[in-house]
């Protein structure tokens, strides 16, 4: 048991990222914090962040400590686990324990773990910390730490650790032929390193854990044993990562000055990772809930040199460049300014799978994936501004279940670069274009050289008809009311000096009650396959959009590329048609179906002429259907059966309506 205790406490203690959300942390300390001069409130410091500033601006003392015993914790270790100093020694100014060269680690032959160049402890409680480890002590919670302070950390031991395990996977699915001598996967450099770790009121909660069940799995990997076995050992450690982390809580946690970079090479792609984050913080953390993550200027960097490899093996067969000519090298970059999310809500859905349970529809209340935003926003390909936003919003804080009710995603400020990314388009099909260059035909050569000079011309035109780049907000809603049904999705699309549009829809759902008690039956497929049959309709729904320039900006494109092409017939015909043309002759192509609708159905003679007049004149259309009564199944079987269109239009409440400008 103490062996477990130690992988999984230690695993989520060795990366943060593995102690995500929030819990019963303890807010009161014995120990006083002296503040610096100026406090990052009144220095201009987001709101949400001064309180991460100035716990690291100050200076923590704890008055009556006395220095750790680690003895009966070192004792309590399993054999594979370290923990390991250079020196230890007692600031009786500020009542910490302070070590220099701290390792905590994992392993024997190859270790992974995490080291400290200086790291500071207050209230420390060993005795707890080694009572777990030795299995005890299993049901209470309590402080085990009332401060850790680690300076200059790094990670080591992960690239081998991975290297050794993806290894051992590859070796389980050859089922013990040779792999191809050029088969390759490695990671030949992992490097992970910050200035600050600091933790506060770091606490323990009761554990939890029941090992998942072979059963689980599906009965033809009986026959594959080994691979059987893998995977249910794969779950077991997961089960275990998640009981660790849900046995940890802290006040607050802050890591400055991160970087990352990582080399590895693939059987397709060698790939090169770099990333840096300036200051990422949580409180309020209980297991996998927590009350708010902030990072703070972050950048990272993917470099992929794509290859190719012939495995001549029936085992793994021909690998593709993964789609991208080979010898192609490809950068992505992205950065933010800050991303924020509060309201987290994980730990008691994750609760049932360290349980090895299943969660059923009666745990109504069972997450939150909270509320998020990142601003300044981008995204660079092979050093090209490809896309930006000034802010987005995620809102998923709402579920019934595992089902969301409330979701809302927006942004403001969207910029997307459509030269840069037609450029990137452009040179991947050089690369095609040179890869298969002594497979192509001369027409298909011909062909392809035609495309890449309509690119370069289109380049060229783009920005005279402000098609370079296009700025963008937008927002999508989806609620649904679960104890009454109604269920409202909404979508908006803004384009700056191009025009708009918003797509609405009402429909309605079975209520919560009455999924639960489906999926509870003896037959929960088709008893909730008949719910739907049952309540599913159609309340309301709607299209409207605003022309605002963008169809002219298009047309005129159109013109100028045709302009470019007089020889060829579709180049002559647009070339010779001034945009106001194009959208007159549009229209004509809409009027010309007009007397065949109204024949077949009288009033969509109304609706094309709405359309004709809006492709023509521009302004907005509205396409919507509003019925007198929410629409059911058994609505369009009546109408079927109606020889009255009239009725039909009224019934469903359908319009089309053009309003110009």
């Amino acid at each position: 048991m103490k062996q477990v205790i130690w992988a999984t406490v230690g695993a989520a203690a060795l990366s943060l990222a593995a102690c995500y959300p929030a819990s019963e942390t303890p807010s009161d300390s014995p120990g006083a914090v002296e503040a610096p001069e100026s406090d990052s409130a009144s220095a201009g410091v987001d709101p949400d962040l001064a309180p991460f500033t100035d716990l690291l601006g100050a200076t923590y003392t704890q008055s009556g400590a006395v220095e750790a015993d680690l003895t009966g914790l070192l004792e309590a270790l399993p054999t594979y686990a370290g923990v390991d100093w250079e020196t230890m020694r007692f600031d009786s100014d500020t009542g910490a324990t302070v070590f220099t060269g701290l390792d905590i680690s994992l392993g024997t032959d190859a270790p992974v773990g995490m080291r400290f160049e200086e790291a500071s402890v207050w209230g420390l409680d060993a005795d707890f910390l080694a009572a777990r480890l030795r299995g005890e002590r299993l049901d209470e919670s309590g402080p085990v730490m009332t401060r850790f302070d680690g300076r200059q950390f790094s990670y080591f031991g992960f690239g081998d650790a991975l290297n050794f395990a993806m290894n051992g996977f590859f070796d389980l699915i050859a089922e013990g032929e040779e792999l191809p001598e050029d088969f390759n996967f490695s990671v030949d450099a992992f490097d992970y390193s910050g200035a600050r770790f600091l933790m506060t009121d770091v606490s323990l909660l009761p554990w939890e854990f029941s090992p998942l069940s072979a059963d689980i799995l599906p009965d033809e990997l009986d026959e594959e044993p080994e691979v059987k076995a893998l995977l249910i050992e794969g779950i077991h450690l997961a089960q275990h990562v998640v009981a660790g982390t849900r046995s940890l809580a802290m006040d607050k946690a802050i890591m400055t000055d991160i970087s990352m970079a990582m080399t590895m090479r693939q059987p397709s792609a060698n790939v090169d990772i770099t990333s840096e984050v300036e200051l990422y913080t949580l409180s309020g953390m209980r297991g996998f809930d927590y009350d708010q993550t902030l990072v703070r200027n972050a950048k990272s960097i993917q470099t992929t040199e794509y290859v190719t490899m012939d495995l001549g093996d029936d085992t793994f067969g021909e690998v593709s460049p993964m789609g991208l000519p080979a010898g192609m090298d490809v950068t992505q970059e992205t950065t933010y300014a800050m991303a924020k999310s509060a309201d987290i809500r994980l730990n008691k859905v994750l609760g049932f799978l360290a349980r090895g349970e299943i969660p059923n529809m009666d745990e109504r209340d069972l997450l939150s994936l909270g509320r998020g935003s990142a601003t300044d926003f981008a995204f660079k390909l092979n050093g090209a501004d490809t896309f930006a936003v000034r802010e987005i919003r995620l809102d998923v804080d709402q579920f019934e279940w595992l089902i969301p009710s409330d979701l809302a995603i927006s942004f403001d400020g969207g910029v997307i670069h459509i030269s840069e990314l037609t450029s990137f388009a452009k040179g991947m099909m050089e690369g095609f274009a040179e890869t298969a260059e002594e497979s192509m035909s001369p027409s298909e050569a011909s062909e392809l050289a035609m495309v890449l000079e309509g690119m370069d011309k289109g380049l060229e035109l783009l920005p005279d008809y402000g098609l370079d780049k296009l700025t963008l907000n937008g927002a999508f809603t989806a609620k649904w009311n679960a104890d009454q049904g109604p269920a409202d999705f909404a979508y908006t699309l803004e384009g700056d000096g191009f025009g708009s549009g918003q797509l609405d829809l009402g429909l309605t759902f079975p209520v919560y009650e009455t999924l639960r008690a489906a999926s509870q039956s003896e037959d929960p497929e088709r008893a909730l396959e008949t719910a739907f049959e049952d309540a599913f309709a159609i309340r309301s729904g709607s299209y409207f959009e605003r022309d605002l320039g963008g169809y002219d900006k298009i047309l005129g494109f159109v013109n100028a590329i045709g302009a470019e092409y007089p020889d060829q017939g579709w180049g002559a015909m647009v070339s010779n048609m001034e945009p106001a043309q194009m959208r007159a002759y549009g229209a004509t192509l809409v009027r010309m179906g007009r007397a065949s609708a109204e024949q077949e159905f009288p009033p969509a003679a109304e609706w094309l002429d709405a359309i004709a007049a809006y492709v023509e004149t521009g302004g907005s259309i509205e396409f919507a259907m509003r019925p007198t009564a929410p629409v059911t199944a058994e609505t369009f079987d009546e109408l079927d059966e109606t020889d009255d269109p009239q009725a039909v239009v009224a019934r469903l409440g359908l319009s089309v309506t053009h309003t110009p400008n």
